[in-house]
């Protein structure tokens, strides 16, 4: 029988679907014949169009079939499938991964797991062309996806229908925190009862997955740094799920180490389950306090000084571990905080250890010279900053004075500075400059650098 007279047929006329069924009857011998003349074809159809035609693609599905049915190694059929020529990058996705399945639905399950491996490994991005395959074959064969990140974020660059019975759950949601690109791919996903944000947060509800394991990968995702649209969409599952004082408890430590230099979200809501949470001791506020106190955003300082400032007013002992955290306060940009941060530091004095007010009377020197005084009368010995010399703009030009035109001291420079190091050499912009007719003081300086670089005579206009 003429196995391969038909196959060809069916490629010819890009029948995808009866060459699925066809392909799939073949006895070995059928499939070496239709192997071995695959790349023969792909030549010949090649051949047809131009080089910048991109025609061939019109048979990509049916030559990623028939090749995927044929070719006896995983490696093989991999190279296959991914042939440039098939699908250019700018086509978009495969749609052929229901057609692939089914004529590798026969094949041994070792060799279908070794074809996973190996096209998950070939994925570069999350919207790459093959990933919808690489997906598909991971959940028929059970097996555990091999560690690659881009994996990870393909996974999740789909809408989560069913997540909890999806067999790359267990696999891939404890990879979610840690993969790069996953926050990029979540950045707009923002919805609490849609989208991946739901679907989380609905699991955690039903125990199908554990909360604090979804809280915990959140921490650690914020502790492993990123921009700020790296972690929004982790920001957003860690205040979705609300972790509870006692659920907190246990990422006290963490919570304080996110402080002094993470995005701004992840600051503030470490900030919030640290106010609530009522164990830290004296040393830990005044950390928490101090890496506040030194952040850029004013929000967050002012958050801080007001956290600071009601604890001590609860807990009047506390006074003696804010010295070193005012003190910050004391450099910030902000005269409203400046003048915060010296109130408290005035109101609570007199609880200050004679070790924490020489702190304070140190840092005074930064604070502006108005407060610099107030302070330095509370802290007996620190030193406030003189007022500087005000600005004085230059004189604005007498009535029907033309302004001076200030381009003629920079060429002055230019020329100074040729004749310190011996430039030579003509500047074509230098010389048409110089050669202008006119006695203003730039063209006269044009025409001496002019002179100077080429050795010759200027010319007075």
């Amino acid at each position: 029988m003429d196995h391969w007279g038909e196959i060809r047929k069916l490629i010819e006329a890009r029948h995808a679907d009866r060459l699925a069924e066809n392909v799939k009857v073949l006895d070995g011998e059928g499939r070496k014949e239709v192997a071995a003349r695959l790349p023969h074809l792909l030549k010949e159809l090649r051949g047809r169009f131009d080089q910048w035609d991109d025609g061939l693609v019109d048979y990509g599905i049916v030559l990623r079939v028939a090749g995927a049915a044929t070719f006896g190694g995983a490696a093989a059929v991999a190279s296959w499938l991914y042939r440039r020529d098939f699908a250019p990058q700018w086509n978009g996705p495969d749609n052929d991964a229901d057609l692939i399945l089914a004529v590798l639905a026969d094949r041994p399950a070792a060799w279908r797991a070794d074809l996973a491996e190996r096209l998950v490994l070939r994925l570069r991005v999350s919207g790459d062309r093959g990933m919808a395959l690489a997906l598909a074959l991971l959940r028929e064969t059970g097996i555990e996806p091999p560690q690659h990140d881009p994996l990870v974020a393909g996974w999740v660059d789909r809408r989560p229908s069913r997540l909890g019975d999806d067999p790359l759950l267990d696999h891939l949601l404890p990879r979610l925190f840690e993969a790069e690109g996953v926050g990029r791919v979540l950045q707009w996903d923002g919805e609490p009862r849609a989208g991946w944000l739901g679907a989380l947060a609905a699991l955690a509800e039903a125990g199908r997955v554990k909360r604090e394991a979804l809280i915990e990968g959140c921490v650690r995702r914020f502790l492993r740094g990123g921009t700020a649209i790296d972690l929004r969409f982790f920001v957003r599952l860690h205040e979705t799920l609300d972790p509870s004082p006692a659920e907190a408890a246990s990422h006290a430590r963490d919570y304080l180490r996110l402080l002094p230099a993470s995005p701004g979200p992840v600051a503030e809501l470490a900030m919030r389950r640290l106010r609530a949470y009522d164990a830290l001791t004296a040393d830990d506020l005044a950390e928490a306090w101090e890496a506040l106190l030194l952040r850029p955003e004013r929000k967050l300082v002012r958050a801080g000084l007001a956290w600071l400032d009601r604890s001590v007013r609860r807990t009047p002992a506390l006074a003696e571990v804010i010295a070193a955290p005012l003190a910050r306060a004391f450099a910030t940009d902000s005269a409203e905080l400046q003048e915060k941060a010296v109130e408290m530091a005035l109101a609570h004095a007199g609880g200050m250890s004679e070790e924490g007010r020489a702190t304070v009377r140190e840092a005074i020197e930064l604070l502006a010279p108005h407060l610099g005084h107030r302070a330095a009368t509370a802290f007996a010995g620190g030193t406030a900053a003189e007022t500087g010399p005000a600005s004085v703009p230059p004189p604005l030009p007498a009535p029907g004075e033309r302004p001076r035109n200030g381009l003629a001291g920079f060429v002055t420079l230019a020329v100074a500075a040729a004749e310190w190091c011996g430039a030579r050499g003509e500047i074509p912009e230098v010389r048409d400059m110089a050669v202008r007719k006119g006695s203003s003081g730039l063209l006269r300086e044009t025409r001496r650098l002019h002179e100077w670089l080429t050795g010759g005579t200027g010319q007075e206009g």
